[in-house]
């Protein structure tokens, strides 16, 4: 938005994150699609709250939000060619303040990850039709806010072969790995890749004896500083080999 691929006008974009799957001194790449688009849902399930002994004059909505986070699950499994890539995930719930009482609504927040562009904004509406279905034949309601995220992580040909190339040369062929499947991770990255030509590729981190082998976002991940002076430096090497080839 402030301009700063025109000027100077950028031909050609690399971007790199950590990756404890791979050694340090190694990286990987994909061709095409490499990591997901990352929507966010928030879904609040209206009933009426009551006495935990008396339900049947409550209209619970804990008892339908559960049916709500499997049902949403045959979005998966049943109304989506099962060749696409797919997850959605309810990652928190919260209702109620105790044991003997029933709320009056549950609140859910959750990521919805696709890799077809084509498929993404057809899933809006198929949450919304179970949320209605279900709602409905409990005597509930509810609310469905969907925010589309980052756009899919689409790697360019031409990029890539570029840092295969340099990658070989700077760090040796057997150090130069495919990533066979894609992420359903998201990155921001892909906002570049929309208007650039460019490949995001993974720098290895990971080292067993120093204890660098956990995985990003999650209580064992530990920086690997060893890769920083590899990443910096193929990264120059890259750009100019990039110069060299456009």
């Amino acid at each position: 938005k402030a301009g700063v691929l025109e000027n100077p006008k950028v031909d050609m974009i690399f971007g790199l994150h950590s990756d404890s799957r791979f050694q340090v001194g190694e990286i990987g790449y994909r061709y095409g699609a490499a990591m997901a688009e990352p929507d966010e849902i928030a879904i609040k399930i209206k009933g009426k709250g009551g006495h935990g002994a008396a339900p049947h004059l409550t209209v619970d909505p804990v008892v339908i939000a559960a049916e709500v986070i499997l049902a949403l699950q045959k979005i998966a499994s049943r109304m989506i060619d099962p060749t696409e890539n797919i997850v959605v995930t309810i990652g928190k719930i919260e209702g109620g303040q105790t044991t003997n009482v029933i709320p009056d609504e549950v609140n859910m927040l959750g990521t919805v990850r696709t890799l077809n562009p084509e498929l993404t904004p057809k899933i809006p509406g198929m949450i919304e039709q179970i949320l209605k279905g279900i709602t409905s034949a409990y005597g509930g309601d509810y609310e469905l806010n969907y925010d589309f995220g980052y756009p899919v992580v689409m790697n360019d040909d031409q990029a890539n072969d570029i840092l295969i190339e340099a990658g070989k040369e700077f760090l040796g062929s057997e150090n130069v790995k495919e990533i066979p499947m894609p992420s359903m991770g998201g990155e921001d990255f892909s906002f570049y890749l929309q208007k650039v030509k460019g490949t995001f590729y993974r720098l290895g981190t990971a080292n067993p004896e120093k204890g660098t082998t956990g995985y990003w976002h999650s209580s064992h991940y530990d920086i690997n500083e060893d890769a920083l002076p590899v990443g910096a430096g193929f990264m120059a090497y890259l750009a100019l080999k990039a110069l060299e080839k456009l």
